[in-house]
């Protein structure tokens, strides 16, 4: 995490204004982050799935609803594709092979536990693989959709559900309007929200399709990106 990144934060802070992350990631990964040291007033995780406060309390959920959570719960002890289940408070696999295994060293997250589904609410899975085997699931779930974060990488998350749809339900928790608002994104998963949010920035070091949606385009998260962007919208 750039230094930039946290002054940048201090000056919105001192300017009174909000800070949000939206993200794919749980809170729980979020603790084990360089972002951990950083103070938001709100964060949109799991894709939208839940919301939660500063105090990191849940202001609003969107779980996978109970017809899909039984198929994937059945795929989940099936083992024939990698299935990560995400409840509100737990992260876990059914099993782990090098797709696991490469995906999550890309993205600096440790492996999940091995764990037993036991009947909770699910906001999301995760897959790993090519995407034959989550395309031939996402078929059996009517209700769910599939993202690509990563080559190897699938959400299943509610096809209600989105960071955008998180976002609007943080607005409106915090009376926020659509042209009050930035965001910046770099990946797939982002598309959505930087195409309906009021002001869009694509980090330098986003795929090209997230380019080619945003209003600007800053530099890499690394180079300052982040807080280049602020002081090209005059935000700081």
């Amino acid at each position: 995490m750039p230094e930039s990144t946290k002054c940048a934060f201090d000056e919105m802070h001192k300017n009174g204004i909000k800070i949000f992350t939206a993200t794919g990631r749980h809170i729980l990964e979020l603790r084990r982050m360089p972002v951990k040291d950083l103070k938001f007033d709100g964060y949109v995780t799991l894709n939208g799935q839940i919301g939660l406060d500063k105090d990191q309390k849940i202001i609003f959920d969107n779980p996978i609803d109970e017809h899909d959570t039984k198929i994937l719960a059945q795929a989940f002890a099936d083992k024939k594709i990698t299935v990560n289940m995400v409840e509100e408070d737990k992260i876990f696999i059914n099993f782990i092979n090098d797709d696991v295994k490469i995906t999550l060293k890309r993205i600096l997250s440790p492996l999940p536990d091995i764990g037993t589904y036991n009947g909770k609410k699910i906001y999301q899975c995760m897959t790993y693989g090519d995407g034959t085997l989550a395309r031939q699931l996402i078929a059996k779930l009517p209700n769910c959709k599939l993202t690509q974060w990563n080559p190897l990488g699938f959400d299943i998350i509610p096809k209600d559900g989105s960071k955008m749809v998180g976002i609007e339900k943080m607005m409106k928790h915090f009376d926020l309007k659509e042209d009050e608002i930035i965001v910046f994104g770099d990946g797939d998963n982002d598309l959505e929200m930087l195409k309906h949010a009021g002001t869009s920035v694509a980090m330098g070091n986003g795929i090209e399709e997230v380019k080619k949606t945003a209003d600007y385009v800053t530099d890499d998260i690394d180079k300052d990106g982040i807080y280049n962007a602020l002081k090209h919208f005059n935000v700081i």
